[in-house]
């Protein structure tokens, strides 16, 4: 599955909690918000309080990267905090990590 990436003439919006913004968010994510906010862009369901990020499928790292211009190096080393602090839960695969966005709080209508 390819992951779908909207660019300047493309954006649309998407919600993220105030509570974010709040100086124990700051200084717990810190520069890796920006992957953050791209693990809440891309939640495509919940599952309880967790968010999955492209249904389930895995994501590459590099695809991350390049999207955000960061180099891979960065990337991970970003990803890692987010982890580490318990923002994102991921899974290792052969085709790349699977993504959980903790406690995601986006509303999906459930279709009968």
């Amino acid at each position: 599955m390819e992951i779908i990436v909207a660019d300047e003439d493309k954006s649309f919006p998407f919600y993220v909690w105030s509570g974010l913004l709040t100086p124990k968010h700051v200084e717990r994510i810190g520069p890796a918000v920006w992957v953050f906010l791209w693990c809440i862009r891309r939640t495509t369901e919940e599952e309880g309080k967790e968010g999955i990020v492209n249904r389930g499928e895995p994501v590459k790292l590099t695809t991350i990267a390049k999207d955000l211009g960061y180099h891979l190096t960065r990337t991970c080393e970003l990803v890692k905090r987010l982890r580490g602090a318990g923002y994102l839960r991921t899974k290792r695969t052969p085709r790349g990590l699977i993504i959980w966005v903790m406690k995601s709080k986006r509303r999906f209508k459930r279709i009968p």
